[in-house]
């Protein structure tokens, strides 16, 4: 059985002896080499993308200063959340048959 709690004390140590975040990558091998424990056993598809409760779409999402040094600099470019949502709706939905919304045509044209 997956034990969430220790899989996030085992990242926090692994990235705070290994900067380089080698470590924590292997933590997550670990845990997703069982697969029983990560399975999707509901019998319907899941999608993930990073939660924000109702940003206005126009914030700017990036690194807290206080996690980013010259030795560890940010990982991802800050993003306006507009632009990550809709680039999740442009990956995942818009393709779909019957979508009947123009936000695909309007966000194509930006």
């Amino acid at each position: 059985m997956f034990d969430l709690e220790r899989f996030i004390e085992d990242c926090r140590e692994a990235v705070r002896e290994d900067k380089t975040h080698k470590a924590a990558r292997e933590v997550v091998a670990r845990a997703v080499s069982d697969p029983s424990g990560v399975l999707n056993e509901s019998g319907t598809d899941r999608y993930s993308i990073a939660y924000f409760h109702s940003p206005n779409p126009a914030a700017t999402i990036e690194c807290l200063p206080s996690c980013v040094s010259a030795d560890n600099p940010a990982r991802y470019a800050p993003t306006v959340y507009r632009d990550l949502v809709l680039e999740f709706y442009r990956a995942n939905y818009f393709h779909q048959k019957g979508h009947k919304s123009n936000a695909s045509q309007l966000a194509a044209a930006e």
